[in-house]
Protein backbone atom coordinates (compact mmCIF):
# COMPACT_ATOMS: atom_id res chain seq x y z
CA UNK A 1 0.00 0.00 0.00
CA UNK A 2 1.35 3.34 -1.10
CA UNK A 3 -0.46 5.90 0.99
CA UNK A 4 -2.27 8.68 -0.85
CA UNK A 5 -1.22 12.15 0.34
CA UNK A 6 1.60 10.56 2.32
CA UNK A 7 2.94 12.75 5.16
CA UNK A 8 0.40 15.48 4.32
CA UNK A 9 -2.12 17.20 6.63
CA UNK A 10 -5.86 17.64 6.02
CA UNK A 11 -7.87 20.30 7.84
CA UNK A 12 -11.51 19.35 8.49
CA UNK A 13 -14.31 21.23 10.26
CA UNK A 14 -17.44 19.52 11.61
CA UNK A 15 -20.30 20.27 14.01
CA UNK A 16 -21.29 18.75 17.34
CA UNK A 17 -23.90 16.01 16.98
CA UNK A 18 -22.93 15.26 13.35
CA UNK A 19 -20.67 12.60 11.83
CA UNK A 20 -17.32 13.15 10.11
CA UNK A 21 -15.16 11.03 7.80
CA UNK A 22 -11.39 11.30 8.27
CA UNK A 23 -9.99 10.29 4.85
CA UNK A 24 -7.07 7.90 4.43
CA UNK A 25 -6.47 5.41 1.59
CA UNK A 26 -3.95 3.56 -0.53
CA UNK A 27 -3.32 4.83 -4.06
CA UNK A 28 -4.43 1.39 -5.33
CA UNK A 29 -7.87 0.66 -3.77
CA UNK A 30 -7.30 -3.11 -4.09
CA UNK A 31 -4.11 -3.20 -2.04
CA UNK A 32 -4.18 -3.63 1.70
CA UNK A 33 -1.50 -2.60 4.22
CA UNK A 34 -0.01 -5.20 6.53
CA UNK A 35 -1.23 -3.17 9.49
CA UNK A 36 -2.38 0.35 10.29
CA UNK A 37 -3.85 2.29 13.21
CA UNK A 38 -5.73 5.50 13.82
CA UNK A 39 -4.38 7.56 16.70
CA UNK A 40 -5.28 10.85 18.38
CA UNK A 41 -2.85 13.17 20.12
CA UNK A 42 -3.47 13.42 23.88
CA UNK A 43 -2.58 17.00 24.83
CA UNK A 44 -2.54 16.24 28.55
CA UNK A 45 -0.21 13.24 28.44
CA UNK A 46 1.50 14.41 25.21
CA UNK A 47 1.20 10.94 23.67
CA UNK A 48 -0.60 9.36 20.71
CA UNK A 49 -3.54 7.18 21.86
CA UNK A 50 -4.74 4.35 19.59
CA UNK A 51 -8.43 4.69 18.67
CA UNK A 52 -10.68 1.62 18.89
CA UNK A 53 -14.44 1.10 19.18
CA UNK A 54 -13.80 -0.14 22.72
CA UNK A 55 -12.13 3.13 23.77
CA UNK A 56 -14.12 4.91 26.47
CA UNK A 57 -14.27 8.16 24.51
CA UNK A 58 -15.22 6.49 21.21
CA UNK A 59 -17.39 3.59 22.41
CA UNK A 60 -19.84 2.65 19.60
CA UNK A 61 -18.96 5.89 17.76
CA UNK A 62 -16.13 4.91 15.39
CA UNK A 63 -16.08 2.71 12.31
CA UNK A 64 -13.37 1.85 9.75
CA UNK A 65 -14.64 2.18 6.17
CA UNK A 66 -12.85 -0.87 4.70
CA UNK A 67 -15.64 -3.33 3.88
CA UNK A 68 -15.94 -2.84 0.08
CA UNK A 69 -12.44 -1.56 -0.65
CA UNK A 70 -9.38 -3.03 1.16
CA UNK A 71 -7.34 0.06 0.33
CA UNK A 72 -9.76 2.41 2.06
CA UNK A 73 -8.58 3.16 5.58
CA UNK A 74 -10.85 6.12 6.42
CA UNK A 75 -12.27 6.58 9.93
CA UNK A 76 -15.92 7.53 10.51
CA UNK A 77 -16.74 9.23 13.83
CA UNK A 78 -20.41 9.79 14.72
CA UNK A 79 -22.20 11.83 17.41
CA UNK A 80 -19.36 14.33 17.56
CA UNK A 81 -18.62 16.22 20.76
CA UNK A 82 -16.30 19.16 21.39
CA UNK A 83 -13.83 16.70 22.98
CA UNK A 84 -13.28 15.08 19.55
CA UNK A 85 -11.39 18.09 18.20
CA UNK A 86 -7.62 17.79 17.81
CA UNK A 87 -4.87 16.06 15.83
CA UNK A 88 -5.34 12.59 14.31
CA UNK A 89 -2.93 10.35 12.41
CA UNK A 90 -3.52 7.46 10.01
CA UNK A 91 -0.35 5.47 10.72
CA UNK A 92 1.09 2.64 8.59
CA UNK A 93 4.87 2.85 9.08
CA UNK A 94 7.46 5.41 10.09
CA UNK A 95 7.56 6.51 6.47
CA UNK A 96 3.85 6.27 5.66
CA UNK A 97 1.32 8.33 7.61
CA UNK A 98 -1.19 11.12 7.19
CA UNK A 99 -2.26 13.85 9.62
CA UNK A 100 -5.79 15.18 10.14
CA UNK A 101 -6.48 18.38 12.06
CA UNK A 102 -10.14 18.23 13.17
CA UNK A 103 -12.02 21.34 14.34
CA UNK A 104 -15.38 20.92 16.08
CA UNK A 105 -17.85 23.79 16.13
CA UNK A 106 -20.40 23.76 18.92
CA UNK A 107 -23.58 25.75 19.42
CA UNK A 108 -23.04 29.32 20.59
CA UNK A 109 -26.49 30.33 21.75
CA UNK A 110 -27.93 33.53 20.32
CA UNK A 111 -29.08 35.93 23.06
CA UNK A 112 -27.43 33.70 25.65
CA UNK A 113 -28.72 34.22 29.23
CA UNK A 114 -31.24 36.82 27.99
CA UNK A 115 -35.03 36.98 28.48
CA UNK A 116 -37.67 37.44 25.78
CA UNK A 117 -41.18 38.67 26.59
CA UNK A 118 -43.88 37.30 24.28
CA UNK A 119 -47.64 37.84 24.21
CA UNK A 120 -50.04 35.47 22.43
CA UNK A 121 -53.76 34.69 22.38
CA UNK A 122 -55.75 31.64 23.43
CA UNK A 123 -56.43 29.27 20.54
CA UNK A 124 -53.47 30.56 18.51
CA UNK A 125 -49.95 29.19 18.09
CA UNK A 126 -46.76 30.78 19.38
CA UNK A 127 -43.09 30.29 18.54
CA UNK A 128 -40.64 30.56 21.44
CA UNK A 129 -37.35 31.51 19.72
CA UNK A 130 -34.05 29.82 20.56
CA UNK A 131 -31.19 29.17 18.14
CA UNK A 132 -27.46 28.75 17.69
CA UNK A 133 -25.61 31.66 16.09
CA UNK A 134 -24.39 29.27 13.36
CA UNK A 135 -27.52 27.63 11.86
CA UNK A 136 -25.48 24.51 10.97
CA UNK A 137 -24.26 24.01 14.54
CA UNK A 138 -26.10 21.51 16.70
CA UNK A 139 -25.85 21.26 20.49
CA UNK A 140 -24.93 17.93 22.03
CA UNK A 141 -28.24 18.06 23.89
CA UNK A 142 -30.89 20.60 24.87
CA UNK A 143 -34.29 20.71 26.57
CA UNK A 144 -37.24 23.07 26.85
CA UNK A 145 -38.55 23.44 30.38
CA UNK A 146 -41.40 25.34 32.04
CA UNK A 147 -41.42 26.61 35.60
CA UNK A 148 -44.01 24.87 37.78
CA UNK A 149 -45.21 27.50 40.25
CA UNK A 150 -46.90 24.97 42.52
CA UNK A 151 -43.95 22.60 42.92
CA UNK A 152 -41.37 25.36 42.29
CA UNK A 153 -39.46 23.15 39.84
CA UNK A 154 -38.60 23.21 36.14
CA UNK A 155 -40.59 20.56 34.22
CA UNK A 156 -39.17 19.20 30.95
CA UNK A 157 -41.53 19.71 27.99
CA UNK A 158 -42.11 16.81 25.57
CA UNK A 159 -44.81 15.97 23.04
CA UNK A 160 -45.83 13.13 25.38
CA UNK A 161 -46.39 15.46 28.35
CA UNK A 162 -50.05 15.47 29.43
CA UNK A 163 -50.36 19.24 29.14
CA UNK A 164 -48.59 19.47 25.75
CA UNK A 165 -49.62 16.22 24.03
CA UNK A 166 -49.71 16.73 20.23
CA UNK A 167 -49.31 20.51 20.75
CA UNK A 168 -45.54 21.09 20.69
CA UNK A 169 -42.86 20.85 18.05
CA UNK A 170 -39.15 21.50 18.56
CA UNK A 171 -36.70 22.79 15.96
CA UNK A 172 -36.62 21.92 12.26
CA UNK A 173 -34.92 19.15 10.32
CA UNK A 174 -33.50 21.58 7.74
CA UNK A 175 -31.70 23.77 10.28
CA UNK A 176 -29.96 21.87 13.11
CA UNK A 177 -29.22 25.13 14.93
CA UNK A 178 -32.89 26.07 15.21
CA UNK A 179 -34.02 25.01 18.70
CA UNK A 180 -37.26 27.02 18.81
CA UNK A 181 -40.41 25.61 20.42
CA UNK A 182 -43.78 25.84 18.65
CA UNK A 183 -46.87 25.54 20.88
CA UNK A 184 -50.29 25.32 19.22
CA UNK A 185 -53.87 25.60 20.53
CA UNK A 186 -52.78 27.85 23.38
CA UNK A 187 -54.67 27.90 26.68
CA UNK A 188 -54.35 30.15 29.71
CA UNK A 189 -52.42 27.34 31.44
CA UNK A 190 -49.57 27.83 28.95
CA UNK A 191 -48.59 31.22 30.36
CA UNK A 192 -45.47 31.45 32.51
CA UNK A 193 -41.68 31.16 32.42
CA UNK A 194 -39.88 28.91 29.90
CA UNK A 195 -36.20 28.12 29.45
CA UNK A 196 -34.25 26.81 26.46
CA UNK A 197 -31.51 24.93 28.34
CA UNK A 198 -28.25 23.65 26.85
CA UNK A 199 -25.73 23.83 29.71
CA UNK A 200 -25.29 25.73 32.97
CA UNK A 201 -23.76 28.59 30.98
CA UNK A 202 -25.95 28.34 27.86
CA UNK A 203 -29.65 29.07 28.28
CA UNK A 204 -32.36 31.53 27.34
CA UNK A 205 -35.52 32.55 29.22
CA UNK A 206 -38.95 33.24 27.72
CA UNK A 207 -41.75 34.95 29.64
CA UNK A 208 -45.04 34.05 27.91
CA UNK A 209 -48.26 36.00 28.50
CA UNK A 210 -51.56 34.59 27.23
CA UNK A 211 -54.46 36.92 26.46
CA UNK A 212 -58.09 36.17 25.68
CA UNK A 213 -58.77 37.40 22.14
CA UNK A 214 -62.55 37.32 22.60
CA UNK A 215 -62.28 39.60 25.63
CA UNK A 216 -60.02 42.00 23.72
CA UNK A 217 -62.50 42.11 20.84
CA UNK A 218 -65.37 42.88 23.22
CA UNK A 219 -63.39 45.76 24.75
CA UNK A 220 -62.50 47.10 21.30
CA UNK A 221 -66.11 47.02 20.12
CA UNK A 222 -67.25 48.59 23.40
CA UNK A 223 -64.77 51.45 22.90
CA UNK A 224 -65.88 51.81 19.28
CA UNK A 225 -69.54 52.17 20.26
CA UNK A 226 -68.73 54.74 22.94
CA UNK A 227 -66.33 56.81 20.86
CA UNK A 228 -68.54 56.85 17.75
CA UNK A 229 -72.02 57.20 19.26
CA UNK A 230 -73.51 58.70 16.10
CA UNK A 231 -71.66 56.73 13.41
CA UNK A 232 -70.93 53.32 14.96
CA UNK A 233 -73.54 51.66 12.72
CA UNK A 234 -71.39 52.50 9.70
CA UNK A 235 -68.75 50.10 11.04
CA UNK A 236 -71.10 47.10 11.37
CA UNK A 237 -69.49 45.46 8.34
CA UNK A 238 -66.11 45.35 10.11
CA UNK A 239 -67.74 44.29 13.38
CA UNK A 240 -69.34 41.33 11.60
CA UNK A 241 -66.06 40.53 9.86
CA UNK A 242 -64.18 40.68 13.19
CA UNK A 243 -66.62 38.28 14.86
CA UNK A 244 -66.74 35.80 11.98
CA UNK A 245 -62.96 35.67 11.55
CA UNK A 246 -62.09 35.63 15.25
CA UNK A 247 -60.43 32.35 16.20
CA UNK A 248 -62.19 30.69 19.11
CA UNK A 249 -59.92 29.83 22.02
CA UNK A 250 -61.15 26.21 22.21
CA UNK A 251 -61.43 25.40 18.50
CA UNK A 252 -58.43 27.28 17.20
CA UNK A 253 -60.67 28.23 14.25
CA UNK A 254 -63.02 31.08 13.42
CA UNK A 255 -66.78 30.51 12.82
CA UNK A 256 -66.22 31.18 9.11
CA UNK A 257 -63.32 28.71 8.91
CA UNK A 258 -65.25 26.09 10.87
CA UNK A 259 -68.22 26.35 8.51
CA UNK A 260 -66.49 26.70 5.13
CA UNK A 261 -63.12 25.08 5.75
CA UNK A 262 -60.97 28.16 5.12
CA UNK A 263 -60.47 31.68 6.45
CA UNK A 264 -61.68 34.57 4.27
CA UNK A 265 -58.94 36.74 2.72
CA UNK A 266 -58.55 40.27 3.97
CA UNK A 267 -57.46 41.72 0.60
CA UNK A 268 -58.29 40.99 -3.03
CA UNK A 269 -54.77 39.83 -3.95
CA UNK A 270 -55.07 37.04 -1.34
CA UNK A 271 -58.16 35.48 -2.93
CA UNK A 272 -56.11 33.09 -5.06
CA UNK A 273 -54.60 31.51 -1.94
CA UNK A 274 -57.98 30.31 -0.64
CA UNK A 275 -59.89 29.93 -3.92
CA UNK A 276 -62.14 26.85 -3.93
CA UNK A 277 -62.60 25.47 -7.42
CA UNK A 278 -65.32 22.84 -7.10
CA UNK A 279 -68.09 21.50 -4.89
CA UNK A 280 -65.98 18.41 -4.17
CA UNK A 281 -63.14 20.56 -2.86
CA UNK A 282 -65.58 22.57 -0.75
CA UNK A 283 -66.95 19.40 0.85
CA UNK A 284 -63.41 18.15 1.46
CA UNK A 285 -62.42 21.45 3.08
CA UNK A 286 -65.53 21.39 5.27
CA UNK A 287 -64.99 17.80 6.40
CA UNK A 288 -61.39 18.51 7.34
CA UNK A 289 -62.48 21.62 9.25
CA UNK A 290 -65.22 19.73 11.10
CA UNK A 291 -62.78 16.98 12.09
CA UNK A 292 -60.35 19.59 13.37
CA UNK A 293 -63.16 21.28 15.29
CA UNK A 294 -64.25 17.98 16.86
CA UNK A 295 -60.69 17.12 17.93
CA UNK A 296 -60.23 20.62 19.32
CA UNK A 297 -63.49 20.48 21.28
CA UNK A 298 -62.64 17.07 22.76
CA UNK A 299 -59.15 18.31 23.66
CA UNK A 300 -60.56 21.50 25.22
CA UNK A 301 -63.11 19.49 27.20
CA UNK A 302 -60.40 17.20 28.55
CA UNK A 303 -58.17 20.18 29.39
CA UNK A 304 -60.99 21.96 31.23
CA UNK A 305 -61.75 18.78 33.18
CA UNK A 306 -58.09 18.41 34.19
CA UNK A 307 -58.00 22.07 35.18
CA UNK A 308 -61.16 21.67 37.30
CA UNK A 309 -59.99 18.40 38.87
CA UNK A 310 -56.78 20.05 40.06
CA UNK A 311 -58.77 22.67 41.96
CA UNK A 312 -61.55 20.45 43.23
CA UNK A 313 -61.21 19.64 46.94
CA UNK A 314 -63.00 16.38 47.73
CA UNK A 315 -62.91 17.09 51.45
CA UNK A 316 -65.32 19.99 50.99
CA UNK A 317 -67.79 17.83 49.06
CA UNK A 318 -67.94 14.77 51.31
CA UNK A 319 -68.49 14.66 55.06
CA UNK A 320 -69.57 12.08 57.63
CA UNK A 321 -71.39 12.50 60.90
CA UNK A 322 -70.95 9.84 63.58
CA UNK A 323 -74.56 10.07 64.72
CA UNK A 324 -76.51 10.41 61.50
CA UNK A 325 -74.17 8.97 58.86
CA UNK A 326 -73.69 10.97 55.67
CA UNK A 327 -74.33 14.68 55.91
CA UNK A 328 -73.19 17.43 53.50
CA UNK A 329 -71.06 20.13 55.08
CA UNK A 330 -72.50 22.96 52.96
CA UNK A 331 -76.04 24.16 52.25
CA UNK A 332 -77.37 25.47 48.95
CA UNK A 333 -80.12 28.10 49.13
CA UNK A 334 -82.41 28.22 46.11
CA UNK A 335 -84.54 31.31 45.55
CA UNK A 336 -87.86 30.67 43.77
CA UNK A 337 -89.48 33.70 42.07
CA UNK A 338 -92.83 34.77 43.58
CA UNK A 339 -94.71 34.38 40.31
CA UNK A 340 -93.54 30.78 39.76
CA UNK A 341 -96.36 28.27 40.51
CA UNK A 342 -95.30 25.61 43.02
CA UNK A 343 -97.25 22.68 44.39
CA UNK A 344 -97.01 23.76 48.04
CA UNK A 345 -99.33 25.74 50.28
CA UNK A 346 -96.52 27.50 52.17
CA UNK A 347 -95.42 31.03 51.47
CA UNK A 348 -91.71 30.41 52.00
CA UNK A 349 -89.60 30.91 48.91
CA UNK A 350 -86.40 29.49 50.41
CA UNK A 351 -85.48 25.84 50.45
CA UNK A 352 -82.41 24.15 51.88
CA UNK A 353 -80.77 21.36 49.98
Amino acid sequence: CSLAENQKTDYITAYTGDSVLLPCSCTDPHTKPESFTWQKYNTRRQTWDVITSESEQYSNRVQLVTAHSPGKLSLLISHLTEEDKGAYICYLTNQQYKYIRLTIKGCSLAENQKTDYITAYTGDSVLLPCSCIDPHAKPESFTWQKYNTRRQTWDVITSESEQYRNRVQMGTAHSPGNLSLLISHLTEEDKGAYICYLTKKKYKYIRLTIKDRERDLQLTLHCLAHSCTSSWSEHLFWVEFAHNTLRHSSLGMSPFECQYGYAPPMFADEEADVGVGSAEQTVRHCRLAWRRARRALLSATAAQKRYADKRRDQRRLIGWDSGFGYRPRTCLCVVIPANLPIATSGHSRFFTA
